[in-house]
């Protein structure tokens, strides 16, 4: 009867057969179609020149809030559980991913394209309802890198576009709920949803003249980017 009830289970479970398969031990490469596009870039601008007595100076705070055009993102994670997975029983769990994040923000004139390369902790629970089919939640926290190009469009007294590039130090943090199944041969389905907060600094300076005057621009804005994003991904369990 026991035996019965096991082989049973097992064929149920999609035909998962060792109780080794039942420990995530996950890789998984993944893509991120869309993520949050909530964008908000807000800091200090200073525009003058000197020369210029009619030229009005700005020294004030500057925001640009408007949705991202695009981002997205491509990783690769390893997620790893303590204990083997029970059966409606939550283990804890942990896991790291190295992405690649693409962003497109702006509004009317000013556009602002990001590369960020982040690596994310994540520290959490599986829950499984079959020996193939498990859910994951938990926290994510991560820091990285971002290149970010600044423009705007006929900015400068002598209609010249403001071009420069900076790259600085970035963090995120947020959460992530995913399911996933796990076939016999051990290729694995999944998908995640998560929320995301990005955050990264830059100082965007440039200068333009025209005849005796010379006109210098500088912009130093704390850079937001959240929301939800959507993650598939397929993967193998070793």
């Amino acid at each position: 009867m026991i035996r019965s009830t096991l082989l049973f289970s097992l064929i149920a479970g999609g035909g998962l057969a060792s109780a080794a398969d039942l420990m995530v031990n996950d890789l998984r490469p993944n893509y991120m179609p869309f993520m949050g596009e909530s964008f908000k870039m807000t800091g200090r601008l200073v525009d003058q020149a000197p020369a210029d007595p009619a030229f009005t100076a700005t020294d004030g705070n500057e925001s640009v809030t408007k949705d991202s055009k695009s981002h997205n993102r491509m990783g690769l994670g390893y997620y790893r559980t303590f204990r083997e997975l029970e059966l409606g029983k939550g283990a804890f769990m942990w896991g790291v991913e190295l992405a690649k994040d693409l962003t497109k923000s702006g509004q009317y004139n000013i556009h602002l394209d990001g590369d960020a390369i982040m690596l994310d902790g994540f520290l959490g629970l599986a829950w499984a309802f079959t020996p193939a089919w498990h859910l994951e939640e938990g926290l994510l926290l991560g820091v990285g890198q971002s290149k970010w190009d600044f423009k705007v469009d006929k900015w400068f007294i002598n209609g010249s576009d403001w071009k420069d590039s900076y790259t600085s130090s970035a963090y995120e943090y947020g959460f992530r709920v995913g399911t996933y199944y796990t076939f016999s041969q051990h290729w694995q389905v999944g998908v995640d949803g998560r929320y995301l907060v990005m955050r990264s600094k830059a100082k965007f300076t440039g200068n333009a003249t025209q005849g005796a005057v010379t006109e210098t621009s500088t912009y130093e804005p704390t850079i937001q980017i959240d929301g939800l994003g959507a993650t598939i991904s397929v993967g193998y369990r070793f």
